[in-house]
């Protein structure tokens, strides 16, 4: 027997816990600047996002999801 009335139901966390970069095949998560840096920095360069204009490309990608 299958449910036909399925719901979805997405909180608030869901837009800060999973964005997804589809040029680097990584999903992050966005609390603040300082945390994002923090946390993907490194990740990030270990991908190719190795120069300073790179990283505030995807920074200014990720608030768009905000």
């Amino acid at each position: 027997m299958t449910n036909k009335h399925r719901q979805f139901h997405i909180c608030n966390c869901f837009t800060t816990d999973n964005i997804f970069l589809e040029e680097y095949k990584l999903h992050v998560r966005f609390v603040s600047e300082q945390q994002f840096r923090r946390d993907y920095d490194v990740v990030l360069r270990r991908l190719g996002c190795v120069t300073d204009a790179q990283f505030e490309d995807v920074f200014n990608k990720v608030r768009t999801f905000i």
